[in-house]
């Protein structure tokens, strides 16, 4: 069995009704979520806490008013969003498998590393932020 956690959005609302403060304006900012669990004999089940169509078209519009939302992603594209990131994971892990039969040696790189060749290719994100726009390149980077 596999479980995916899904990043849906989230919201602010004020930190007075969920524990006592001194400051009745002061917000606090609550993630949005559903699981998907892939279950090997009932397939794919899906968890969620309230993002489904029948919400985002009634209820939301109470929330809405009570709760500024920062942003919202509907399931049907959280979904496709991990069908891609799992698309994309068996293409590498397929081409990983034909550069080593074909003789390449894959090099792992350590957290470090990683983090510095990152950091020297910043200018290079920017650079393709500027040219796709801020959605297209955070939904490919996997940032929420």
């Amino acid at each position: 069995m596999e479980v995916r956690i899904l990043p849906l959005g989230g919201m602010d609302f004020p930190k007075h009704r969920l524990v006592r403060c001194q400051d009745p304006e002061e917000m606090l900012f609550s993630p949005a979520w559903a699981v998907l669990i892939r279950h090997p004999t009932l397939d794919n089940v899906l968890y969620d806490t309230g993002h489904s169509p029948a919400f985002l078209q009634g209820e939301m519009q109470r929330v809405l008013y009570d709760y500024p939302v920062r942003g919202i992603v509907p399931i049907q594209k959280a979904l496709a969003q991990e069908k891609a990131r799992e698309s994309a994971d068996e293409r590498r892990e397929q081409r990983e498998e034909e550069l080593a039969a074909e003789g390449m040696e894959i090099v792992e790189i350590d957290q470090q590393t990683w983090e510095e060749m990152q950091e020297a290719c910043q200018p290079v994100y920017e650079n393709i932020r500027k040219q796709a726009g801020d959605e297209l390149v955070d939904l490919y980077m996997g940032v929420e």
